[in-house]
């Protein structure tokens, strides 16, 4: 489970997690194009630093996130 994972591993950071569906707002404005999953990740300022269309490892999630630690 990936809320709980996280709230385990990232108890410092703000992560939120949204089940939006093509026809959300949310959805559209991160830019969601059909793909599931859509990861979607925002700076401290709330804005989006990353965005992918597909799966990512935990290799790759946790390269991301380190850059805007």
């Amino acid at each position: 489970n990936a809320e709980s994972y996280v709230s385990t591993n990232y108890k410092d950071y703000k992560i939120i997690f949204a089940y939006d569906t093509a026809n959300d707002d949310a959805y559209i404005a991160a830019g969601g194009d059909g793909y599931v999953p859509y990861t979607v990740i925002l700076d401290r300022n709330g804005v989006i630093v990353y965005s992918n269309s597909g799966g990512l490892s935990y290799a790759q999630l946790k390269q991301i996130i380190e850059q805007y630690k």
